[in-house]
C-alpha cells in the first residue's frame, strides 16, 4: 500500500527536477514579430518566381497588395516591366490615400484593398501606409538553382562552422547573399557567395589584381566563420550577429545599447542606415534556412551539384604561370580555374603569374612532379630544421624578422617575394636558418654589385 505513495513522490521529484533544468535556448529564435516577415521571404524563396513582382507594404509583409506577372526578363527586369511597376504602386497609393481620407471604398479593387487592413485601423496609419509601399521581385527560380550549386560546397562549410564552435546552420546564409553563385557581385562592390566587401573582405582574405579570395567558396567560408563569431562575441546572440552581418557590428551595438534586444530593435529602432535590407536579414535567413533545409516540400527532387573529392593544396613558393602550372600537374585550364576561382583573370590569361604563398587546389589525381611540388615544404638547413611561420593579422615583414632576429631581406629572398607588402594573414613564411639568411644575404649583395657594373 505505500508503494503507490512512494512513486507519488519519485514522480514529483522526477518533474522538480525536470522543471529545474533549462531547456537550451534556441539559436534561431522565431520571434512573434518576425514571424509575417519570415511568411512572406518564404513566398519570395519558394513561390514568386523572377518573373513576378510581389506589391507590399514595406512594414507589415502580411500586406501584400498583388502578385503582378511580369513580360519578358533576364537578370535586369527592363524598362517596360519596371513602367508597369511604377503604375500600379501609383494605382495602389491613391486607393489608400482615398481610403485614409475617409471615402468609402467604391469599387471591388478597393474593398479588396480595404481588407487588408484592420477594420479599426485609424487615418493616419492608413495615410503612412500609402507612402509605405514597395515591390519584390520573387526569387524562387534562383533560389532553386542555388541549391543545386550548393550541394558542391554545403558540407564543407557546415564542417568549418563546427570547428569553430559555430551553428552549423550559419551554411545556409549564401543563398540570401547570392544563391551560391560564385562570381556573384554587387553595387557596393560586395564579391564570392558570402559578398564580402573589400575592406570587411581585406581583413581575413587575399585579396588584389591577381588573386581574390572572395570567390573561392570554401576560403570566403573560414573568413566569413571568424566575422560571425566575432559579431557573436561582440553582440551575445545569432539574431544580432546575423543582422550585424547586414548593418555592421558597430551599428549593431549602437542599436542593442538604444533599445535592449533583438525584438525591440525590429519594432521600434530607426537608426539613418537601419532600413529595409537590414530589418529584414534575420528573417530571410530564417526563411532561406527553412526552405533549403526542407527543400524537396517546395521544389520536388532535385539533383544536387557533387563536392570535389581528394583535392590536395600546395603552397606556390615563387611566381608560377597558370599555363605552366597546367603542364606541370596534367590539369586543364578549365578544371584548375573551376578548383581555384580565387585566381583572377589576368592570372588565367597569363598577364600575371600564381603569386608566391598561394596554396593552389588540385585534383587527386594530379602529377607529383616537378621543384614547385618539392618546394611546398620547406627544405630543412644543415644543422637544424627550417621553420615556417603562419603570418598573423598585423604582421609586417619587419616585426617578423626582428621576431627570428633575421634580416628581412634574408626572409623576401627564401619565400621569393619581390616586396614587404606581399605578405597576409595566413600566408606560410619560410624562415630560413641563421647560416643560410647570411648566404642569401651576401648572394643578393654580389647580384647588386655587378647589376651596379662591379666584378
Amino acid at each position: 500500500m505505500a508503494i503507490p505513495g512512494i512513486r507519488r513522490l519519485l514522480l514529483a521529484i522526477a518533474v522538480l527536477l525536470t522543471a529545474a533544468v533549462p531547456c537550451p535556448a534556441e539559436e534561431f529564435p522565431l520571434f512573434d514579430c518576425i514571424a509575417p516577415n519570415v511568411a512572406f521571404w518564404k513566398d519570395v524563396y519558394s513561390r514568386y518566381t523572377t518573373g513576378q513582382a510581389i506589391l507590399h507594404d514595406a512594414t507589415d509583409l502580411s500586406i501584400v497588395y498583388e502578385v503582378m506577372d511580369l513580360g519578358p526578363v533576364g537578370d535586369d527586369i527592363g524598362q517596360a516591366n519596371r513602367d508597369s511597376i511604377k503604375e500600379a504602386l501609383e494605382k495602389y497609393k491613391a486607393i489608400v490615400q482615398g481610403l485614409a481620407a475617409g471615402r468609402p471604398p467604391a469599387t471591388a479593387e478597393e474593398r479588396r484593398v480595404r481588407g487588408l487592413f484592420a477594420a479599426d485601423l485609424p487615418a493616419a496609419r492608413l495615410q503612412a501606409a500609402a507612402g509605405n509601399i514597395r515591390w519584390q521581385r520573387g526569387q524562387a527560380d534562383r533560389f532553386r538553382e542555388g541549391l543545386i550549386r550548393s550541394g558542391a560546397y554545403l558540407a564543407e562549410m557546415k564542417g568549418i562552422f563546427r570547428s569553430q564552435g559555430l551553428p552549423e546552420d550559419l551554411a545556409y546564409l549564401p543563398h540570401v547573399e547570392s544563391s551560391f553563385q560564385i562570381r556573384a557581385g554587387s553595387k557596393a562592390g560586395a564579391a564570392g557567395v558570402w559578398q564580402f566587401t573589400r575592406s570587411t573582405g581585406s581583413r581575413f582574405l587575399r585579396i588584389g589584381s591577381a588573386v581574390d579570395e572572395r570567390y573561392d567558396p570554401i576560403r570566403a567560408s573560414h573568413a566569413a566563420a571568424r566575422l560571425l563569431k566575432e559579431n557573436h562575441e561582440a553582440l551575445g546572440d545569432w539574431p544580432l550577429a546575423l543582422t550585424a552581418y547586414n548593418h555592421g557590428a558597430g551599428g549593431m551595438r549602437r542599436a542593442k545599447a538604444e533599445k535592449g534586444d533583438y525584438p525591440t530593435i525590429f519594432r521600434e529602432y530607426n537608426g539613418p542606415l537601419f532600413k529595409f535590407a537590414s530589418r529584414n536579414f534575420y528573417s530571410e535567413f530564417l526563411a532561406a534556412r527553412e526552405v533549403a533545409k526542407d527543400f524537396r516540400r517546395y521544389f520536388g527532387e532535385l539533383r544536387l551539384e557533387s563536392p570535389e573529392k581528394g583535392c590536395r593544396e600546395l603552397t606556390v613558393p615563387a611566381g608560377l604561370r597558370f599555363a605552366d602550372a597546367c603542364r606541370r600537374y596534367g590539369v586543364s585550364a578549365d578544371t584548375l580555374a573551376d578548383l581555384n576561382p580565387a585566381l583572377l583573370k589576368p592570372v588565367r590569361d597569363g598577364g600575371r603569374r600564381i603569386p608566391a604563398g598561394y596554396r593552389l587546389r588540385l585534383p587527386a589525381g594530379a602529377k607529383a612532379a616537378g621543384p614547385v611540388l618539392a618546394a611546398a615544404a620547406p627544405e630543412p638547413a644543415k644543422g637544424r630544421p627550417a621553420l615556417v611561420y603562419r603570418v598573423r593579422r598585423g604582421d609586417t615583414l619587419s616585426a617578423v624578422a626582428r621576431r627570428h632576429n633575421l634580416p628581412a631581406g634574408a626572409i623576401l629572398l627564401a619565400n621569393n617575394l619581390q616586396s614587404a607588402d606581399r605578405i597576409f594573414p595566413g600566408q606560410e613564411l619560410r624562415i630560413p636558418a641563421a647560416e643560410g639568411a647570411a648566404k642569401a644575404k651576401a648572394g643578393s649583395s654580389r647580384k647588386g654589385k655587378t647589376a651596379a657594373g662591379g666584378t
